[in-house]
C-alpha cells in the first residue's frame, strides 16, 4: 500500500484502542497526533469520545469547539451534539425537537434518522434517556485513508536551504511528491479564484450579494463561460439520480433556469437547478447553479404551489427549497421553547385514507393548534428523512376545521 493512501498506523491503533474500551490508551495515542495545526476532524472526534468515556467533560467540550471551527457539518460531530443534548434534555419534547431540527439540516443522515425513530418509540423517556449509550448513537467510522496531522515548514538556516514544505506522517515519515503536487494544484486554484475576485470577475458580485433579492443583472452575470470544455463528467464513481449525456443538454437546462428566474417562476427554476446539482455536471457548473439556488431560497415573497405529494415522494431531490402548499390533518403535535413540530397527514380524507405523512417544523410556534385540526400548510420543502417522511419548514399554518 502506497504512502499516499495508507492509513496512519498511530491513528489506526488509536481507533482500535477506543473500540476495545482502552480509552486511556487511545488518549495517549491521540495526543501524539492532535497538534495545534490539525485540520482533520477525525482524530479530534476520537479524542472527544475518549474524554467523554472517561468522564472528562471539560476536555471533551474544548475538543468539540475545535471540530466546530474546522468542520461544523462533519456528520459524527452533529450526531454527538444530538446525543449530548438528549442526555441533558429536560423532557421528551425538547429532545425530539432537537433531533427533528437536525434532521431538517441533514435529511440524508441515516444514523440520525435511526436515533430519531428510537426516540419516537420510547414509552418511558427518562428510562430511555438513562439507558442511551454513546457508542449506539455515535458509531465510530473507520479511520480516513489519508491523514496529515498538520503541515510544517523548515526554518531557513542557510541561503537556498530549508524552503521546501514538508508534511510529516505519524512516525515522522515524509510524504511523496504526489502530495506536494496536489498541494500546489490546490494552491494554484485558490490563487486563481482570488485573482478573479480581485479583478472584478463575474463571480465577485455574486459572492458579495448572496442572500439579496435576485435581479436580471445578477442572473445574467452567472454564465458557463470559462467552466471548461467538458460540462459533464461522463464517467463518475458516484451514482447520480440525474444524468446528462451531452454538455449541450446541460447548457440548455442552465439557460432555461435563468429565464425562469427572470420571470420570477422560482419553483419551476428550482426543479431545473436541483436537477443540475444532483447530476453528473462538473463542479464548476454546480457552483454556478448553487449561486442561483442561494438567491432563490432567500427570497421571502414566494409562490406557494399545490405540488402533488406523489411527485415529491418520487424525486425529493428535485424539490429541495421549493415552496409548496399542502392540506391535511395535524397529528403528534409537540411544542418546545417557542417552536412546534407535528405530522401532517397530507390530503386527509378519513381514518387511514391520506396521501402520506410529512414532518413539519414551525418556528415560531403557529399559535392555537391541536391534534386533529384540519389545516393548510405553506412551507419550504427541506428534504426527505433517510428512509422516512418528507420534512417541511412551515411558514404559515391556517386552520380550516369544518
Amino acid at each position: 500500500m502506497s504512502q499516499s493512501t495508507a492509513v496512519s498506523p498511530v491513528l489506526k491503533e488509536a481507533c482500535r484502542s477506543y473500540r476495545s474500551g482502552r480509552y486511556s490508551d487511545a488518549l495517549v495515542l491521540l495526543d501524539s497526533l492532535v497538534q495545534p495545526g490539525t485540520r482533520d476532524p477525525y482524530p479530534l472526534l476520537l479524542l472527544a469520545l475518549a474524554n467523554l468515556q472517561l468522564d472528562r467533560f471539560g476536555q471533551a467540550d474544548e475538543v468539540l469547539k475545535k471540530i466546530s471551527a474546522i468542520d461544523p457539518h462533519y456528520p459524527p460531530y452533529h450526531r454527538l451534539r444530538a446525543f449530548l443534548f438528549l442526555k441533558a434534555a429536560s423532557n421528551f419534547e425538547n429532545a425530539l425537537g432537537y433531533y427533528v431540527e437536525l434532521m431538517g439540516k441533514y435529511p440524508g443522515d441515516t444514523v440520525l434518522a435511526r436515533a430519531l425513530r428510537r426516540l419516537r418509540k420510547a414509552d418511558d423517556f427518562e428510562k430511555f434517556q438513562k439507558s442511551a449509550r454513546l457508542d449506539e448513537f455515535v458509531p465510530v467510522p473507520a479511520p480516513p485513508r489519508r491523514f496529515f496531522p498538520t503541515q510544517v515548514f523548515r526554518k531557513k538556516s542557510a541561503p537556498g536551504a530549508g524552503r521546501r514544505p514538508v508534511r510529516r506522517l505519524a512516525g515522522g515519515r515524509r510524504t511523496g511528491g504526489k502530495v506536494l503536487l496536489v498541494f500546489f494544484a490546490l494552491l494554484t486554484a485558490a490563487l486563481l479564484a482570488a485573482g478573479l475576485y480581485m479583478a472584478g470577475g463575474p463571480l465577485r458580485g455574486l459572492l458579495e450579494n448572496v442572500g439579496q433579492p435576485v435581479g436580471a443583472d445578477e442572473i445574467d452575470r452567472i454564465t458557463l463561460d470559462g467552466s471548461g470544455f467538458e460540462l459533464i463528467e461522463k464517467i463518475s464513481r458516484a451514482r447520480r439520480p440525474e444524468f446528462y449525456y451531452t454538455g449541450t443538454a446541460l447548457g440548455d437546462d442552465f439557460h432555461a433556469a435563468k429565464k425562469l428566474l427572470k420571470k420570477k417562476k422560482y419553483n419551476e427554476a428550482l426543479l431545473v437547478i436541483n436537477k443540475i446539482l444532483h447530476s453528473n455536471a462538473n463542479m464548476t457548473v454546480k457552483e454556478r447553479a448553487a449561486f442561483l439556488k442561494r438567491f432563490v431560497v432567500n427570497i421571502e415573497e414566494r409562490e406557494w404551489d399545490p405540488v402533488p405529494f406523489r411527485a415529491v415522494m418520487e424525486k425529493p431531490h428535485l424539490y429541495e427549497g421549493v415552496s409548496l402548499r399542502w392540506s391535511g390533518r395535524v397529528a403528534n403535535l409537540r411544542r418546545k421553547q417557542g417552536a412546534a413540530t407535528f405530522n401532517l397527514l397530507v390530503e386527509y380524507r378519513s381514518e387511514n385514507v391520506f396521501a402520506g405523512i410529512a414532518d413539519v417544523f414551525c418556528e415560531p410556534d403557529p399559535g392555537p393548534l391541536k391534534n386533529g385540526d384540519t389545516v393548510e400548510v405553506k412551507a419550504v420543502f427541506a428534504g426527505r428523512v433517510a428512509g422516512g417522511n418528507l420534512y417541511l419548514n412551515g411558514r404559515e399554518i391556517e386552520t380550516r376545521n369544518p
